[in-house]
């Protein structure tokens, strides 16, 4: 049976950009992301920020549970 979705390439700053017209900018995006972590009860957290050609990558990992 053929499938009635269709895989979309998830581009993150069309993202960001669509949730910056609601209000919801990347330092309220980081904000969310380590309180996520520590409501996770990690005890590292660790952010990698680096520009990859014309982006801006921000990597967030923990230790914390899913």
């Amino acid at each position: 049976m053929e499938s009635k979705y269709e895989d979309i390439p998830f581009r993150a700053s069309k993202l960001l950009t669509a949730l910056r017209e609601t209000g919801y900018d990347t330092y309220t995006a980081i904000m969310d992301i380590i309180d996520n972590s520590i409501d996770a009860d990690a005890t590292n957290i660790d952010i990698i920020i680096s520009k990859r050609e014309d982006d801006i990558i921000i990597d967030v990992a923990d230790n914390g549970y899913w």
